[in-house]
C-alpha cells in the first residue's frame, strides 16, 4: 500500500483511463481503446473465446466496429392490454438492426427464424 497521495495518483489515472476509454468506444476509435491495453493484453468474450495481445484485440474490435449490423437487446413494459387488464408484462427482446443504403432498420425480430443463428454467425465471424 502507497501513501495517500500515491493511491489518489492511482485513482485519477485509473478514472482517466476509465473515461478515455468510453469515449474510444463511443467514438470507435480503436487506436485509442487499444492504446490503453499492455501489449500482453487479454480480452476474454462472453462466447469464451480469447483474444491474447494489443494488436490482436484492436484488429478485431476494429472489425466489429466497422460493420452496418448491430444486436440490440431492448426491454419493456406493457400496461392496460384488452387481455390482461391489470396485468403488467415484461419483455425482453433481441433485435438485429442492419444499415442498407445509409438507413438503419430493423432485419431480425423476436423469434424470427435465423435470429440466433445471425447473433452466433455475428460474433463468430469476427
Amino acid at each position: 500500500m502507497g501513501s495517500i497521495r500515491e493511491r489518489g495518483k492511482g485513482r485519477a489515472e485509473i478514472t482517466s483511463i476509465l473515461g478515455r476509454w468510453e469515449e474510444a468506444w463511443r467514438t470507435h476509435d480503436m487506436t485509442a481503446f487499444a492504446s490503453l491495453l499492455h501489449e500482453d493484453g487479454v480480452w476474454l468474450l462472453w462466447t469464451g473465446d480469447v483474444w491474447t495481445g494489443r494488436r490482436v484485440i484492436e484488429e478485431r474490435h476494429a472489425a466489429v466496429h466497422k460493420t452496418d449490423a448491430v444486436i440490440v437487446r431492448s426491454c419493456s413494459v406493457l400496461t392496460g392490454d384488452e387481455r390482461a387488464p391489470t396485468e403488467v408484462v415484461r419483455s425482453r427482446k433481441f433485435l438485429v438492426v442492419t444499415r442498407r443504403q445509409g438507413v438503419w432498420k430493423v432485419s431480425r425480430g423476436p423469434k424470427a427464424e435465423g435470429l440466433v443463428h445471425a447473433v452466433i454467425v455475428h460474433w463468430a465471424d469476427i
